[in-house]
């Protein structure tokens, strides 16, 4: 055996995801509410802003670390704008092995 060890004793416990936000108000596709919904997510990795430094896109896009040992959501039900408006938001994860599900 070389110095890696045996893959049976490697953990995969967290991996980076991009994920897409759709559905989110227009109003709300900013760095602040992006930083917020990875929170809820994972780990913020990374946002995709775009050149213009905006969020504006038919999604919001982060990158995000999940314990992939747990459910991953398939979409997030809140108030964003504080009208007392619940939007659903869908999640689709990028690049997702079959095996995760």
């Amino acid at each position: 055996m070389n110095s890696l060890g045996e893959i049976g004793s490697l953990k995969f416990q967290r991996e980076e995801f991009w994920v897409q936000i759709h559905n989110t108000p227009l109003l709300c596709m900013t760095n602040e509410i992006g930083e917020f919904l990875r929170r809820i997510i994972g780990d913020l990795v990374d946002i995709d802003v775009g050149m213009t430094g905006e969020c504006f896109s038919k999604y919001l896009r982060v990158r995000v670390a999940i314990d992939v040992s747990k459910p991953l959501k398939r979409f997030l039900r809140m108030d964003l704008s504080g009208d007392d408006s619940e939007s659903l938001l869908l999640l689709r994860y990028e690049k997702l092995p079959k095996y995760y599900f």
